[in-house]
């Protein structure tokens, strides 16, 4: 089973998504995160799901 959870970071300021991830842990407020070669602090934490209908 794979435990990788898809995650997109999003700068703040200026408002800008750097990209979109898969992370095996669930990054927290005051949490670090390397991407790229540079660290991030996490501020903020949303949940946001999308719903995939099957047809078959």
């Amino acid at each position: 089973m794979d435990d990788s959870l898809p995650t997109e970071i999003i700068l703040t300021h200026p408002r800008q998504s750097l990209g979109k991830i898969q992370l095996d842990w669930m990054p927290q407020p005051g949490s670090y995160l390397e991407l790229k070669g540079k660290t991030y602090a996490v501020l903020e934490r949303h949940h946001h799901y999308q719903y995939v209908r099957f047809v078959g």
